[in-house]
């Protein structure tokens, strides 16, 4: 049986450092709006999120 809820979005949490070095060049752009991807930012010293990415 698969289970599924279709009203929830899953979210791929990311360090800030991680999403600078990856995401924020043209490749890992491209990824993201090509796989749909729903990404939390985070500052893991402060421990909060610094950008809603979806």
């Amino acid at each position: 049986m698969v289970y599924r809820e279709e009203k929830r979005r899953l979210y791929l949490a990311v360090r800030d450092d991680v999403y600078l070095d990856i995401f924020s060049e043209p490749i890992g752009r491209i990824f993201i709006e090509n796989n749909q991807l729903n990404i939390i930012v985070f500052d893991p010293v402060t421990e909060e999120i610094v950008k809603w990415i979806n």
